[in-house]
């Protein structure tokens, strides 16, 4: 089979574009990927559509082109910014067997300002066209749930879910160096790599180390402004010098940080649908490492914490971190445990299989 991948992501620096173009090389013979980016990973072709003010209308307009010069027997659309082209391609190649990827699920909102007008079309464009897609791709089951029905689709999306491990180089000199000053004495560690976010409650996670002694919170990540003031206001206050925001990290540097961290958190305002049923990553590059998690209560970080005991979904975060530290084994060993099913590859071959069997139904 040869396929055609388009994204607007840039993969280079995208866990979950970065998975979906190994897994495609996988049941294709030949792949090539159309981006505005760059591609550092190993690819048949890349064809870059470039950036600059234009860029989203080169990019429609190469990834066509490319599409209509090498009428491929797939092509997979990545998110909504390739929503249009499913139409565009569908009605050229009818033939030509389509799988769209949804990494996001914005829904729902009264747009403000242009960027959220822009994003009101893409959605506008995901509704018309998504059900015409072989095969629909959602981040959980939740959200496939969703989909299903608001998108008016046939069968319930197959879930390729955020479990993404970190696989960079670690340059210890560089990173001890960079990090001594954190892991000086023995306090308990959480590492938060959400950023500083109003939406990711970052503050709401400062706040509760404000009262805990021996322990200490890290932050890594881009920073809203106002969020950040805020964040150094808690920080200035705190009375156990234990909350430090480390700004934007390395792939390496996180790793780092991760192996040196007791628990990893990852926190979500419940106030959009895409927010409230969350596919996060973040869980995972931890727990790949062995660390429990702190998160919030949105559906589906609650039932992972639940089922697998891998961690504390609530929302008293200071109670939450100290019962992790209280049965640290515990939760270390459900971990263990629960990470093992992830480092078989049986989520891969199943995955692969589910869209196989699709892409084969109708011929």
């Amino acid at each position: 089979m040869r396929t055609v991948l388009c994204t607007y992501l840039d993969i280079n620096h995208n866990s979950r574009a970065k998975e979906l173009v190994r897994i495609i090389k996988l049941i294709s013979e030949q792949v090539a990927v159309v981006t505005p980016h760059q591609c550092d990973i190993e690819l048949d072709e890349c064809i870059v559509t470039g950036l600059g003010q234009f860029k989203y209308v080169h990019f429609i307009k190469k990834a066509r082109d490319q599409i209509k010069r090498r009428n491929p027997d797939c092509v997979v659309f990545e998110n909504n910014r390739c929503a249009l082209l499913v139409g565009i391609i569908k009605k050229m190649y009818p033939q030509t067997k389509i799988i769209y990827d949804s990494a996001e699920l914005y829904i729902e909102g009264i747009p403000k300002g242009i960027k959220q007008k822009l994003a009101l079309v893409l959605r506008l464009f995901e509704k018309k066209y998504m059900k015409l897609a072989d095969v629909v791709l959602a981040a959980n089951i939740e959200r496939a749930e969703i989909m299903k029905d608001y998108f008016e689709l046939n069968k319930v999306p197959i879930v390729f879910d955020n479990i993404h491990r970190i696989t960079a180089t670690i340059d210890t000199e560089h990173c001890k160096k960079k990090f001594e000053d954190l892991f000086k004495d023995d306090r308990y560690t959480v590492l938060y790599s959400g950023g500083v976010s109003s939406e990711r409650m970052t503050n709401e996670l400062a706040e509760a180390f404000t009262k805990l002694n021996g322990y200490q919170l890290i932050i890594v990540g881009s920073a809203v402004n106002k969020d950040l003031q805020l964040l150094n206001g808690i920080i200035k206050r705190t009375p156990y010098n234990n909350i430090f925001y480390k700004g934007l990290v390395s792939q390496g540097e996180l790793l780092y940080l991760t192996k040196k961290c007791n628990v990893t958190a990852a926190l979500y305002r419940q106030d959009t649908i895409n927010n409230t049923y969350c596919a996060s990553g973040k869980v995972y590059e931890g727990m790949f490492e062995g660390k429990p998690i702190i998160v919030s209560t949105n559906p589906p970080l609650r039932k992972l914490c639940e089922t697998h005991k891998v961690g504390v979904s609530t929302e008293d975060l200071l109670t939450g971190i100290q019962e992790l530290r209280a049965n640290d084994a515990y939760y270390r060993k459900n971990v263990k445990t629960y990470m093992n099913t992830y480092m078989s590859g049986e989520r891969q071959a199943t995955l692969i299989g589910q869209i196989c069997e699709r892409l084969s139904m109708g011929e």
